[in-house]
């Protein structure tokens, strides 16, 4: 994707824009680094899932960061994520899951003006 469509996507995301709505997010180098060497092992890279959530009436996204493993295909899969609910709510509970980065979203921490963000 060009930089003309990035400031295009980036616009039209904008517009209408509800005042709850979290614009961008920011990934600090700190997590980025964390994400990528957790466990002893240096990952291949991360993944962003995005999620809503309710704010009042409106609905809102959110990210979820977390880090990638490359396999002997070449594809980029989740790292150390449970395949199963149970497995999974026995990790959450005992707090053994990987790290997983939220960022750091605009409004709040926004950039100084700029052709993406005004």
């Amino acid at each position: 994707m060009s930089w003309n469509d990035t400031k295009t996507n980036v616009q039209d995301f904008r517009t209408p824009a509800n005042a709850d709505q979290s614009l961008c997010y920011v990934l600090t180098s700190n997590e980025l680094l964390s994400l990528i060497n957790q466990g002893g092992n240096v990952l291949d890279g991360i993944r962003i899932y995005l999620g809503k959530k309710m704010v009042g009436t409106n609905v809102t996204t959110n990210i979820h960061v977390i880090g990638v493993v490359k396999d002997a295909n070449g594809n980029f899969n989740d790292y150390d994520i449970p395949v199963t609910t149970n497995d999974f709510n026995n990790r959450v509970a005992a707090n053994t899951m990987p790290l997983l980065v939220n960022g750091k979203p605009c409004p709040v921490w926004c950039s100084s003006p700029n052709v993406l963000n005004t």
